[in-house]
């Protein structure tokens, strides 16, 4: 097989689908937070938002269309303070329109709290935690942020921080050990909660997994349609601390932030299919990267862009 028909028979059965071009604005929300208040959580590394801005610049992000919040210094303007940073996603996703592209990109702290609403098949509730020590949930990021985007718009989210992994309660949930569904709407999970109860004294665990892998992706395809295709990147499971990795003579860099910017090309933009922008982003050994996605994914075929 010649060089030709070897790139042609590459791509004709590795790489099918190509996510479509956005051609619309484009704009990015940056969060910082070192030091939140009364959380024993402070980080040493400083040099990401940098990375993250540059590598945005060499999307087409235009310097007036990406705002930055940090706590790095003492300017109160860009504290990332809870009502700033829900004032600043609102801003982000106002007025979308198709084939916009949306980037967020949150390095701080995360955390989960036991909830007994139904509404986590987990069984808990993921938050973010702000500059003034205040939470936003999980279900709170959802509606500000996927619920109302226009159709055929995108938007990226990049969360570096712990109980990450369904951060957005997006329908669909992938890592390098497959795939999973985790972050379903209420209703679904609810159901799944009340069957775990009748069905576990009687020992008929089995059968509550055969429904959960049979059944799950078509109730969700039934109940959950969004608009817009939402991408996560998330630094760990949900009930997972994530690595506070130090990038070998790159210090000031906190791992996930520096593996995805590196994946995807700093100064040349990359293209990768999912898989293997999951693979480029493992290799920690006391967390597992998560994938999120609000349409199903085939990882090996589909190619992530921005």
């Amino acid at each position: 097989m010649d060089g030709h028909n070897r790139l042609h028979h590459y791509f004709r059965f590795e790489y099918k689908h190509l996510d479509k071009k956005c051609t619309g604005s484009r704009k990015a929300l940056l969060i910082e937070i070192i030091n939140p208040k009364n959380i024993n959580h402070r980080m040493k590394y400083t040099n990401n938002i940098e990375l993250v801005f540059n590598f945005l610049k060499s999307n087409n992000f235009h310097n007036s269309n990406i705002r930055i919040l940090s706590d790095f210094g003492n300017n109160k303007e860009i504290s990332p303070t809870k009502d700033k940073i829900i004032e600043s996603i609102d801003w982000l996703v106002k007025n979308s329109c198709s084939n916009d592209s949306f980037f967020l990109y949150f390095l701080g702290a995360g955390t989960h709290s036991p909830t007994n609403a139904g509404d986590e098949i987990s069984g808990y509730d993921q938050a973010i935690i702000t500059k003034d020590g205040l939470r936003i949930l999980d279900n709170d990021l959802y509606n500000r942020i996927v619920k109302d985007l226009a159709e055929d718009c995108r938007l990226t989210a990049v969360f570096d921080c712990d109980h990450s992994g369904t951060i957005l309660d997006l329908p669909y949930n992938y890592s390098m050990e497959g795939e999973h569904i985790f972050g379903m709407r209420k209703t679904l999970a609810k159901q799944i909660k009340n069957l775990l109860f009748v069905l576990k004294p009687l020992g008929l665990g089995t059968l509550v997994d055969t429904y959960k892998k049979k059944k799950i992706d078509k109730i969700i395809k039934k109940t959950h349609k969004p608009n817009a295709k939402v991408i996560l990147i998330a630094a760990c499971e949900d009930l997972q601390n994530k690595r506070m990795g130090i990038i070998k003579n790159e210090i000031n860099f906190l791992y996930l932030t520096y593996r995805f910017c590196r994946a995807m090309g700093i100064v040349e933009p990359r293209l990768l299919s999912y898989q293997k922008l999951l693979e480029e982003l493992g290799g920690m050994e006391t967390s597992t990267p998560q994938l999120g996605s609000s349409v199903h994914i085939l990882l090996r075929q589909d190619i992530f862009q921005i």
